[in-house]
């Protein structure tokens, strides 16, 4: 089984909120300073997400999964 990469578990993650709180993408995307389209780059997993967002996200209530072992 092939190990999901951060930026995917993070987009997971993103999701779980979203559902949890019931927070709009627009919401989210206001909250980490993004446009839609570029936060929904980033959910969808065509951009990377940025240590600035998975902050900012962190901050929002999403679960950040560990991130140890991401090779810098």
């Amino acid at each position: 089984m092939k190990t999901p990469s951060i930026d995917t578990e993070i987009s997971e993650a993103v999701r779980k909120l979203k559902r949890k709180k019931g927070l709009t993408s627009i919401q989210i995307a206001k909250a980490l300073n993004l446009t839609r389209s570029s936060f929904n780059d980033r959910l969808m997993n065509r951009t990377p997400w940025r240590l600035t967002d998975v902050d900012a996200l962190a901050r929002l209530g999403v679960e950040v999964p560990p991130l140890g072992g991401v090779e810098c």
